[in-house]
């Protein structure tokens, strides 16, 4: 296995920027992580790197049946947690007075949401 390290300068969050060499050969998306598999497949997404790594693997990484399906609502609410903190970020790398503090409110209360929806199941 390589691993490929990635650098992104601070203005991703409004400017095109220059990627690492190879990621969007792999990954039009440009999204980290990326999984190239032995054939040459780019899974361009943690939920796709994942699954086939527990295929890959003993199957041991995803639990089955009810389980299975509590896992995945968690893992959704989860990723909308870090969906929601990469636009903030995002959007403070902006210039100050470009910023939107409405997007950035918006952005806390769906962090909120999500946090609250977890401390509602903590099993």
């Amino acid at each position: 296995m390589d691993i490929w390290p990635t650098t992104c300068p601070l203005d991703w969050g409004y400017a095109t920027v220059s990627f690492t060499p190879g990621l969007v050969e792999a990954n039009p998306v440009a999204r980290v992580p990326t999984l190239v598999t032995d054939a040459g497949e780019a899974l361009c997404d943690s939920t796709l790197a994942l699954m086939y790594l527990n295929e890959r693997g003993d199957g041991s990484l995803i639990p089955q049946g009810e389980a299975q399906c509590a896992m995945w609502s968690m893992y959704g609410i989860a990723d909308g947690i870090i969906e929601a903190q990469i636009g903030m970020r995002g959007e403070l790398l902006r210039p100050q007075k470009e910023q939107s503090p409405e997007y950035l409110r918006k952005q806390r209360e769906r962090i909120e949401r999500c946090f609250d929806a977890i401390e509602a199941h903590p099993d």
